[in-house]
């Protein structure tokens, strides 16, 4: 009985290595099919501001449209900048530039993150419809660009 038991164990690691080996083959041929098709991508980066003033936080999303294919591309904003290298960049095409730009409120809030803890408050100053698909920003993403985007939203009134 020991014996068959020790067997059936043997057999169950056999299948778990086999099935590893398995799990390791295919996700290492969806990466070779992924790299054949891949899209032409730029990295992208630049500042954004809002009224000339340098953006205190927020973000910057390149949503595609008018046929570009690929994902959308999203950075949070650190120092008014943002850089979009993450697979590669913003795939090459037309995008709706989407962003939102925050300032302190000068309220202290609980940060999720810190048991006990306790964070600055942000407020969006940017109007709504450019963090939105209303956003009336468009540009195209050419491979020849330098990669460089620079944003001055104007405050919400």
């Amino acid at each position: 009985m020991v014996v068959f038991m020790r067997s059936r164990l043997a057999t169950r690691r056999s299948l778990s290595v086999a099935g590893g080996m398995a799990f390791i083959a295919a996700i290492t041929s969806f990466a070779g099919c992924e790299r054949k098709g891949e899209l032409e991508t730029k990295v992208v980066f630049g500042r954004v501001t809002c009224e000339g003033e340098p953006a205190e936080a927020g973000w910057v999303r390149f949503y595609p449209v008018r046929g570009t294919k690929g994902p959308a591309s999203k950075a949070i904003l650190v120092d008014s900048e943002f850089r979009i290298e993450h697979r590669g960049g913003v795939p090459t095409g037309w995008h709706r530039i989407e962003v939102e730009v925050q300032r302190k409120t000068g309220r202290k809030v609980r940060d999720p993150l810190i048991i006990g803890g306790m964070t600055d408050e942000f407020a969006p100053i940017t109007p709504m419809e450019y963090a939105t698909e209303k956003s009336p920003l468009t540009m195209e993403i050419t491979a020849s660009s330098d990669g460089e985007f620079n944003f001055d939203i104007p405050q919400q009134k």
